[in-house]
C-alpha cells in the first residue's frame, strides 16, 4: 500500500510539474495535458506493477491467469478499451484539443473543455458541460470549427417584415452586437 501510495503522490507531482512547466517553457495546453495524462497513467500502471511484487505476487503466473481471464474480461471491457484507445488517437492526433470550438451533430456544439482518456468535456453555448465517449469523435463526423484558424464565422439567420427600413434594422442589429459579449 505504501509503495502505490508513494506511486500516486508521484503521479501527483508529475502532473504538477508538466502543468507548471507550460508556463516557462511556452508549451500549449493540450500537449501540457498529453504529456501530463500520459505520464500519470504510466507512473500509476508501473507502481500497480511494482506493489504486487514488493508484497511478494510472482508476476510470471499473474499473467497465466490474466491470459485466461482476458478473453471473457474483453468482452466484457470493450467499450471501456475501445474510448481508451480512441482517447489515446485524440491526444496523439491532435485534430481535437482543448480549446477548439467542434460540433457533433446539428444540435451539439461547444468548447472543449478537457480530453481524458475516457472521455472528453465540452462546454456549449449554454454553458452546460457535456461528457462525451472518446469513441463517438473517432467513428462519427465532427465538425472543428477551429482546427485551422480560431477566427469562427456564425450565421444567424432571421427576418424581418417587408417594407422595413433596412438602415434602421442594420443599426438594430449593430447595437445588439456592441452591446453583447
Amino acid at each position: 500500500f505504501i509503495v502505490f501510495f508513494i506511486g500516486v503522490m508521484i503521479g501527483k507531482y508529475y502532473k504538477r510539474f508538466i502543468y507548471n512547466l507550460k508556463h516557462t517553457k511556452n508549451i500549449s495546453y493540450s500537449t501540457a495535458t498529453l504529456l501530463a495524462n500520459m505520464g500519470y497513467y504510466a507512473i500509476l500502471t508501473i507502481t500497480f506493477l511494482m506493489s504486487l511484487k514488493v508484497i511478494g505476487l510472482d508476476l510470471s503466473s499473474l499473467a497465466i491467469v490474466a491470459g485466461a481471464l482476458s478473453v471473457g474480461i474483453g468482452f466484457g471491457l470493450q467499450n471501456i478499451v475501445s474510448n481508451f484507445v480512441s482517447g489515446i488517437i485524440m491526444m496523439f492526433e491532435k485534430t481535437i484539443k482543448v480549446g477548439d470550438y467542434i460540433e457533433i451533430d446539428n444540435e451539439t456544439r461547444g468548447e472543449v473543455i478537457d480530453i481524458s482518456m475516457r472521455s472528453t468535456i465540452i462546454r456549449t453555448n449554454d454553458n452546460i458541460n457535456l461528457i462525451i465517449p472518446n469513441q463517438s469523435f473517432i467513428q462519427n463526423n465532427v465538425i472543428n470549427w477551429t482546427l485551422g484558424d480560431d477566427i469562427v464565422r456564425f450565421r444567424v439567420p432571421f427576418g424581418v417584415a417587408y417594407g422595413t427600413d433596412i438602415d434602421k434594422v442594420e443599426n438594430v442589429i449593430l447595437g445588439a452586437l456592441h452591446n453583447s459579449d
